[in-house]
């Protein structure tokens, strides 16, 4: 062994005389080395390689693992806009503090219960201030029914006792109204009210009776006429009743769920109801009728409250005071579950027209 040259590597190596101007591999790095010529005319000189060559060198050679990029930083969640017509009710007005932070929307129906849960001292006030608007208006409207004199006092205690059936019939109302409409916007917040309650109490008693008028009084005026005209009432009568009794209120629910889902007064008509309940499906409608037996329950229990005050006010207070209070409770929670059904429904199907968020 007469050669000697360097591999690029720096490994010394030897080959015999027959191996001159021919290629090896390096027994260290591997890589090809060109044996120099016994009288080499260019010292160094490698000889190119083959098409062959180059592919086995490629397959050999390790592939160089990409560098994986790092993960990019989550942007911060925007804050949720809020609706501009819409603030919260305080104790204290002036600020607006959410208190629902880091909640998202309700996913199950059974997460819509700790809507109304959270909200208990709100209800039950709510519900003692109706059960003594209802006592007072139960023990002297008789009275002033009964009364022939026209004395001013007596127009004064009329007019009195108007308004307070008003605001009784109004307050739930529109209590029930800014939960739907929180919920139909897709609101996360506590219990929210408009600026001016004065002004809520009225739009809100009217839409719910715009809303009643619209197609629920056909059928409340078809129970009355048939409960008049029936007599002495039997099973079959009172079935009938209630029949007819379920299917007003439950349109009347769906019908204020309509209008409510785009703020549109021209949605009333049965067209876009029958759409509506088209969109939230066999489920909606089940909860719509669930509710209505349910109204229609806290009603007879509030009247009978009403009739046990005149025979012992403290039972009928326990009376009056339990149904208002469950009545809001599960009135809330079917307003909170109907609503987000209606905002995810909308979100899914998208609207031809003008959505109002």
């Amino acid at each position: 062994m007469t050669i000697k040259f360097v591999c690029t590597c720096g490994k010394h190596l030897r080959a015999r005389d027959e191996m001159a101007s021919r290629r090896s591999v390096c027994p260290r790095c591997g890589a090809p080395v060109g044996i120099p010529a016994l009288a080499p005319t260019n010292p160094g000189h490698v000889p190119p390689l083959s098409p062959l060559e180059r592919q086995r060198l490629a397959r050999a050679r390790a592939p160089v693992p990409k560098p994986t990029p790092e993960p990019k930083p989550a942007a911060p969640t925007p804050p949720r806009p809020i609706n501009p017509r819409i603030v919260r009710l305080l104790p204290a007005a002036g600020k607006r503090h959410p208190d629902l932070v880091g909640r998202r929307l309700e996913q199950h129906w059974h997460e819509c219960l700790l809507y109304p849960l959270r909200a208990w001292r709100l209800c039950l006030g709510l519900a003692v201030i109706l059960t003594a608007l209802t006592t007072v208006i139960a023990l002297f409207l008789p009275r002033l029914v009964a009364e022939t004199t026209n004395s001013l006092s007596q127009a004064a205690l009329r007019v009195t006792l108007v308004a307070l059936s008003l605001v009784a019939v109004a307050l739930p109302c529109s209590f029930l109204d800014c939960v739907l409409a929180s919920s139909a916007a897709g609101e996360i917040y506590y219990i929210l009210w408009s600026g001016n309650p004065l002004l809520v109490l009225v739009r809100s008693a009217g839409k719910w009776l715009g809303c009643f008028l619209a197609g629920s009084a056909v059928f409340a005026g078809v129970a009355l006429g048939y409960w008049l005209a029936c007599g002495d009432p039997a099973f079959v009568d009172y079935l009938i009743l209630f029949e007819l009794s379920v299917v007003a209120v439950a349109y009347w629910m769906f019908t204020l769920l309509a209008v409510t889902d785009r703020g549109r007064v021209r949605d009333l008509n049965p067209v876009t109801v029958a759409d509506l309940a088209h969109r939230l499906g066999w489920s909606g409608v089940s909860v719509v009728l669930a509710a209505a037996v349910l109204f229609l329950f806290h009603g007879w229990l509030i009247l009978a409250g009403v009739t046990e005050t005149h025979r012992a006010v403290i039972q009928g207070w326990s009376m009056l005071v339990g149904g208002w209070f469950s009545g809001i409770f599960w009135s809330t929670f079917f307003c909170r579950l109907l609503g987000i059904w209606c905002y995810r429904s909308r979100q899914i199907v998208p609207a031809t027209d003008e959505v109002i968020d």
